[in-house]
């Protein structure tokens, strides 16, 4: 993705910041989304579940599918959360699904980490909806020590203008790099976070960070 450089990017990021938030819309109240973990296709082969997607209701509940399977694995309402037999080795759990009240997620943390890799269990383990873009983009435009235009990328034939948020890190945690683009209709089509390159931090590194669509 092709950056739009400027001479004094500091001058212009709070007019683009204005800008962003003016262009996004209203939180929808139901929304779906597709989560993919950058890097390598090798890593497919030794992390489980680093891609899919889910469906997040009006009431908070949502559920998550992965690739290649119709059914649920994750099923997360108020009262608990349902995790498919698929997810862990043949004959671990009793029956198609383990059941876990929000009281026993901190206790079974490192056992679901194993089973279901940092991904999905980032997910699953959450004790919050996943965010819609737009909240993610507003926290975002916050903590942004600069915002430039991206090339804009097509949807549903339309092109939708995006952005970039370069985002401090804090101690020795690294920052991050942040696209995002936006359609016609105020609607946030993709957010992409990843890692600053070593050699050139203004710039995201491919092989490490993930995206939602």
């Amino acid at each position: 993705v092709a950056g739009c450089a400027s001479s004094d990017p500091e001058g212009r990021a709070r007019p683009l910041a204005i800008e962003l938030e003016s262009a996004i819309g209203p939180n929808p109240e139901a929304f779906g989304f597709t989560y993919r973990s950058r890097g390598t296709q090798v890593l497919d082969c030794v992390l489980p579940n680093r891609e899919f997607s889910g469906a997040v209701f009006g009431s908070g509940d949502f559920v998550i599918q992965v690739p290649d399977r119709t059914a649920p694995v994750v099923i997360r309402t108020m009262e608990s959360t349902y995790l498919s037999s698929a997810l862990f080795a043949i004959g671990s759990i009793d029956g198609e699904w383990l059941s876990v009240d929000p009281a026993d997620l901190r206790r079974l943390d490192q056992a679901i980490r194993r089973s279901l890799g940092t991904d999905l269990s980032g997910y699953a383990l959450s004790a919050t909806p996943p965010a819609t873009g737009r909240d993610i983009i507003l926290d975002a435009v916050d903590d942004a020590t600069s915002i430039l235009t991206i090339d804009p990328i097509r949807v549903n034939g339309v092109f939708a203008p995006g952005y970039r948020l370069a985002i401090d890190g804090a101690d020795d945690e690294p920052g991050v790099v942040l696209d995002t683009w936006i359609d016609s209709q105020g609607q946030v089509t993709r957010v992409e976070v990843q890692r600053p390159r070593a050699d050139d931090p203004d710039l995201p590194n491919p092989d490490l960070g993930w995206l939602i669509d």
